[in-house]
């Protein structure tokens, strides 16, 4: 405890055994340097003396009960299998029901310090000591233990304590007692004298101006800040313009960029031509060596609006849409080399697929009302329980339709197929759609992790009710998508009207475009996930060890060497790890 980083590098270990070895999600973790998580998937390493956790009868039930969680029982496992010590003072149950040790809070004058017998204990304890000829190893330990545990209240008064620890450690060498020098009596009298300043302000401001100062035999020098640097690689961007092309901004259509550069942008093709590693943009990411989770939308429609709902919720970097709306004909040699080449992606996280779905509705065959009441037959079915891949009588124009709209969605379910503990994958189709009869959609249905999200249009702002079924396999997709439908007044009927050239025209197809707030919903959900896996955070670590590497290859010909670069980079040291699961 007499170095000032002891409890930084001990909860630095720790928290690479929870999190590394334990495989706790670094995003849940409750950190005053964290934002708090979003979700209720919280984690708690360390309660100081002046954290405060409510909702304990929900966050801490399982501790209340003294009963454990499953992480904790994969941590204490880690523990057990390194062979450390578990001190039962230290669990959490006792920290729910503990008091501040130690110190006092006065929340109105907002004074938080070392409490005041303790105070007079550490002033008794060194005059106690300076009444003594000689001093011992345990002596000068057992002041320093005391007034540390006090100084941490106020970390600057560890400045006093210097040739303390050089005693202590000739005292343990010589294992004798030994009359003290002058420069180790002052250090004790000053420490003394300092125990009124054992008090952290909390009610402080901060400070608008920070000095430095650097004193040395041969001159000095100083400097002053009155703001903080931006972080390595990122830009000032101007909040209300684009930062690609300098358009003005619109509330509720913004795009961040996916490697937290600083760049705000106005639509979907800024970010990519921002992002972009081969073509020069004209104000290029200066983190476009980052590589942060991709999601790609696979038959995405005419607007792709999931694919921009993805990309503004941010840490997600999102493809092309792949449509036939922006060129890409997965019938064409062409449209199959692009979507091998997406699907291919090695930091693609996540992908959705809606497959045409006109040739698989339950609806075609029945009989259709006009608006003027006149009755006409519906769409040709085409396939029924028998001939659940199509009937052999149709048409040869008509089975062509049917055998591409069976090969998409065939193509969908072996993506989800091999999606199995390797990324997120979705696909969507009506809830009544023959698609789910296919063979290898029940093949898919019966893996573990993957279910079915239902939820209807209405719900997230459509028009109509329309029901619709994601089958996937990312666990939150069914908190955000799976709401129970409570009806819905003003929604509009499904109706059949004539066009001018004597087609019929179905308000299904109005439908067919997802809702905004369904898109919304399921880039929170995604997002949320991602977090959670910690796939975002494990970048950014890892581009600053290369940052730091890179640094040390380029300092002092001491330093500038591989070995060293290596140990400050932390190379090897931190895995960032390929699977989702």
């Amino acid at each position: 405890m007499g170095w000032l980083s002891s409890v930084a590098v001990i909860q630095s270990i720790v928290r690479t055994l929870v999190f590394s070895e334990a495989g706790v999600p670094p995003v849940s973790e409750v950190a005053k340097t964290k934002p708090i998580p979003e979700d209720d998937d919280l984690t708690v390493i360390y309660l100081d003396s002046f954290d405060q956790l409510r909702r304990l009868s929900r966050g801490c039930e399982e501790a209340l009960q003294e009963t454990m969680s499953s992480r904790h029982r994969d941590f204490l496992e880690v523990c057990k299998r390194r062979g450390l010590p578990l001190n039962e003072a230290k669990r959490l149950v006792s920290s729910t029901h503990g008091t501040l040790q130690g110190g006092e809070l006065d929340g109105i004058k907002g004074r938080y310090g070392l409490a005041r017998e303790k105070m007079a204990n550490l002033v008794g304890l060194g005059a106690a000591l300076l009444g003594q000829q000689t001093w011992s190893e345990f002596l000068l330990r057992h002041f320093v233990g005391k007034a540390t545990f006090g100084m941490c209240f106020r970390r600057p008064l560890f400045a006093v304590f210097q040739e303390i620890f050089g005693e202590i450690q000739a005292h343990a060498e010589q294992g004798t007692s030994a009359r003290p020098t002058s420069s180790v009596v002052d250090e004790v009298i000053l420490a003394m004298s300092l125990v009124p300043m054992m008090v952290t302000n909390l009610k402080a401001p901060v400070d608008s101006e920070i000095g430095v100062t650097d004193a040395s035999p041969s001159g000095g020098g100083a400097a002053v800040a009155t703001a903080f640097r931006h972080p390595a690689n990122t830009v000032e961007a101007t909040p209300d313009r684009c930062y690609e092309c300098g358009r003005a901004l619109e509330a509720g259509s913004m795009y961040p960029c996916p490697a937290d550069c600083g760049g705000v942008f106005c639509t979907l093709a800024c970010v990519m031509e921002h992002r972009d590693i081969v073509h020069p943009a004209a104000r290029e990411c200066p983190r476009r060596a980052w590589r942060p989770p991709r999601f790609g939308e696979r038959f995405a429609g005419r607007r792709a609006p999931l694919s921009h709902a993805v990309a503004m919720v941010g840490h997600i970097e999102v493809q092309e849409p792949f449509d036939i709306h922006f060129g890409h004909d997965v019938f064409t040699d062409e449209g199959k080399q692009t979507l091998s080449r997406l699907c291919d992606d090695e930091h693609l996280a996540a992908e959705h697929w809606a497959p045409e779905c006109k040739l698989f509705s339950k609806a075609r065959g029945k009989v259709v009302r006009l608006e003027d009441g006149t009755r006409l037959p519906g769409p040709q079915p085409v396939r029924d329980h028998k001939h659940i891949m199509g009937f052999p009588w149709l048409p040869v124009d008509v089975k062509a339709r049917v055998r591409q709209s069976n090969s998409m969605v065939t193509r969908a379910r072996r993506r989800g197929a091999a999606a199995k503990g390797r990324r997120y994958w979705s696909m969507e189709h009506p809830y009544n759609s023959w698609a789910w009869e296919f063979n290898l959609t029940k093949e898919v249905e019966e893996l573990e992790g993957y279910q079915h999200t239902v939820g209807s249009s209405c719900c997230f702002g459509g028009r109509r009710e329309k029901w619709f079924s994601f089958l996937n396999n990312m666990p939150l997709l069914q908190q955000f998508l799976g709401l129970p439908c409570p009806g819905h007044e003003g929604l509009l009927p499904y109706t059949v009207s004539r066009r001018a050239d004597g087609r019929l025209a179905f308000d299904t197809e109005e439908e067919a475009e997802y809702p905004w707030g369904l898109c919304r919903a399921y880039a929170q959900a995604l997002r949320q996930q991602l977090d959670r896996d910690g796939i975002f955070e494990h970048m950014v670590l890892q581009e600053r060890e290369s940052y730091y590497t890179v640094q040390m290859l380029h300092s002092t010909a001491r330093l500038a060497t591989p070995l060293v670069s290596e140990v400050v980079g932390f190379q090897g040291k931190s895995e960032c790890t390929s699977a989702l699961f």
